[in-house]
C-alpha cells in the first residue's frame, strides 16, 4: 500500500550508528564509508586528527569534557565542511588546537567553506586563527558552545550569503573580536555573551543584510562592546554592554535602519551609546544609559579623522 512504501521510504532515510573507536579506529576512517543521515559516535578519548565532513554527516561525542578532537595548529582546520545542501551536525566535543602559529595566514578550528553546519553543545578551544570561520556563502548555526583564547577572532563570518546564528553561546577571551561579520554577511545572536575579548564584543562592518542581537550581554572588552560601521537593519533588543574599555555601543559610517531598545549600557569608557552623524535611527528607545565616562548617548558624533579616510 502507498502507506506501507511510505514507511519504508522513511526507514531507509535513517542513517546508520557508527562507534570510534570500537568499530572503527579513527573518526577519519568512519568518513571514508559514511553517508548522508549516518551518525559518527566518538566514544571518550583524545583524537588527534583533521576532518573534512561530508554533506548531511553527524559526529558526536560521547562527552564535551572528555572527547577530544585536535590537530596541529600548523596543519589545518580540525572540522572542515565543505560545499553542499545538507546540514553537518558536530555536537557534544571539545575542538582545540596543538601548539600556535604566528604567520598572516593561520588556520581556524573550524571552517565553513560554503556549507552548512549545525555545532551543538562543544568547546573550541585555543584556535591558531578563528575559532570559528564561516565564508564563500556559507552558514553556521551555533548552540550552547563556548569559543575561548582564540588568536584572532572568536566567530568571524565573512561575504555575502554566509551567516551565522549563534544562542546561549559565550566568546571569551579571544585575541580580536568575540564576533565579527563582515562584506554582507549577515548574523543573529540571542542569550550570548562575549567576554573580554582583545577588541570588541561583537563587530559588524559592511553588513547589507540583517543583523539581529538580542538578550546577549558584552563585558569587559578592550574596546567596544558592540560595534557597527556602514551596516543595513542592525536591531538591539534588550541586551547589555558594560564596563567596555572604550564604549558600550557605536554605530557608524552611514549605518542604516538602526534599532537599539530595553537595552542597559553602563560603566563604559569614552561614551556609552554613540551615533556618528549620518547614521539613520529607528528607534532609540527604553535604554538605561548611565555611569559611563563621557557621553551617556551621544548622537550627531563627529569623529576625529582617522589614517587612510
Amino acid at each position: 500500500s502507498e502507506e506501507i512504501r511510505a514507511i519504508y521510504k522513511r526507514m531507509s532515510e535513517y542513517g546508520k550508528v557508527m562507534r570510534v573507536p570500537s568499530e572503527h579506529a579513527t573518526i577519519s576512517d568512519a568518513l571514508k564509508v559514511a553517508k548522508t543521515n549516518d551518525r559518527i559516535f566518538v566514544e571518550k578519548g583524545t583524537y588527534t586528527e583533521s576532518l573534512i565532513v561530508p554533506e548531511g554527516v553527524e559526529i558526536v561525542g560521547e562527552s564535551r569534557a572528555e572527547t577530544i578532537i585536535e590537530c596541529p595548529a600548523e596543519n589545518a582546520a580540525v572540522i572542515t565542511v565543505g560545499k553542499g545542501n545538507k546540514k553537518v551536525r558536530v555536537a557534544s566535543l571539545t575542538l582545540r588546537h596543538q601548539g600556535l602559529v604566528n604567520d598572516e595566514e593561520r588556520f581556524p578550528i573550524v571552517l565553513v567553506d560554503s556549507g552548512r553546519l549545525i555545532l551543538e553543545d562543544s568547546l573550541v578551544f585555543r584556535a591558531s586563527g578563528h575559532g570559528v570561520a564561516v565564508l564563500n556563502g556559507g552558514q553556521a548555526t551555533l548552540l550552547l558552545c563556548k569559543i575561548v583564547e582564540s588568536g584572532w577572532d572568536g566567530v568571524s563570518v565573512k561575504g555575502e550569503s554566509s551567516g551565522a546564528v549563534l544562542s546561549q553561546v559565550t566568546s571569551e577571551g579571544n585575541l580580536h573580536h568575540g564576533a565579527d561579520f563582515w562584506d554582507g554577511a549577515n548574523g543573529q545572536i540571542s542569550k550570548s555573551q562575549f567576554l573580554s575579548n582583545g577588541l570588541a564584543g561583537v563587530t559588524a562592518i559592511g553588513s547589507t543584510e540583517s543583523m539581529k542581537i538580542e538578550e546577549s550581554r558584552s563585558e569587559g572588552n578592550r574596546e567596544i562592546g558592540f560595534f557597527f560601521s556602514n551596516v543595513a537593519g542592525a536591531e538591539i533588543e534588550n541586551c547589555d554592554a558594560h564596563k567596555n574599555q572604550l564604549g558600550g555601543i557605536v554605530f557608524e559610517h552611514g549605518s542604516k535602519g538602526i534599532k537599539v531598545n530595553n537595552s542597559r549600557v553602563s560603566g563604559n569608557g569614552k561614551a556609552g551609546i554613540v551615533f556618528e552623524k549620518g547614521v539613520e535611527i529607528v528607534s532609540n528607545e527604553s535604554n538605561m544609559v548611565e555611569k559611563n565616562e563621557g557621553h551617556q548617548v551621544w548622537s550627531e558624533a563627529v569623529f576625529s579623522p582617522r589614517p587612510g579616510d
